[in-house]
């Protein structure tokens, strides 16, 4: 299932091309086409093409490794050029305070509902490994 560009809202700042390349990593993500790795403070994906995908996770108070989230999600080329670069709106504050959380924006969005499939999907090097011996 492809997604139409045309159809994105559109949102100051926000590029369409990087909302379709960060839904269309959604989308092969849910198919299981991509495979996620958490990897010290991070969850991360090779992508085709030679492109890393990267979420940094939070690091807070708050924060439990039960209830992980995170702080920035980037996308980068064979040689480091960055792609794409989303940073989370924190919406803990506004809850708090009693008030509605701020709209974020279509790549936002994209990268938070991402952040949920990957981290779902994730698995620790320690399982991989696992996984690659049980299989000699």
């Amino acid at each position: 299932m492809s997604t139409n560009a045309s159809i994105f809202v559109t949102w100051p700042g926000d590029d369409p091309g990087q909302v379709e390349l960060v839904r269309s990593i959604l989308e092969k993500t849910r198919e299981g086409k991509i495979v996620w790795s958490k990897q010290g403070n991070a969850i991360t994906a090779a992508l085709p093409g030679g492109l890393q995908a990267n979420f940094v996770m939070s690091a807070g108070p708050f924060i439990s490794p039960a209830q992980s989230d995170w702080d920035l999600f980037t996308v980068r080329d064979r040689v480091e050029n960055e792609l794409v670069r989303v940073t989370r709106t924190s919406t803990l504050f506004a809850i708090l305070a009693g008030q509605t959380p701020a709209p974020v924006s279509p790549l936002e969005d994209a990268a938070r509902n991402l952040f949920v499939a990957a981290s779902t999907i994730s698995r620790p090097a320690l399982d991989r490994a696992i996984d690659a011996i049980k299989k000699l």
